[in-house]
C-alpha cells in the first residue's frame, strides 16, 4: 500500500474452525493491510464451503476499518 504494509497468510483448517469461521477441508486465506501507524484497515479473508450437494461455495469477507479508535477497547475477561 502507499504508506503501509499488506500481509498475506493462511489460517489452517482445523484453527478457524475453532475460531468459529465458516470453514470446509482446506484453509482460509488472510489478507491484512495496515496503515502507516501499523493499524488494520482492511481485512479479507477467503474460505470455502460445501453445500449439502458437495458442490463447494467461495465465501469472502470483506471488511475496512474507517473509523479507528472510535469503538471501546476490548479488555481481557477477569
Amino acid at each position: 500500500t502507499a504508506n503501509g504494509t499488506t500481509v498475506k497468510g493462511t489460517i489452517p483448517a482445523s484453527s478457524a474452525r475453532a475460531a468459529g469461521l465458516p470453514i470446509g477441508s482446506g484453509d482460509a486465506t488472510v489478507t491484512l493491510m495496515l496503515d502507516g501507524t501499523k493499524h488494520v484497515v482492511v481485512l479479507d479473508l477467503t474460505t470455502a464451503v460445501k453445500r449439502a450437494s458437495g458442490a463447494p461455495v467461495k465465501v469472502i469477507v470483506h471488511t475496512t476499518f474507517a473509523s479507528l479508535d472510535h469503538a471501546a477497547r476490548i479488555v481481557a475477561p477477569v
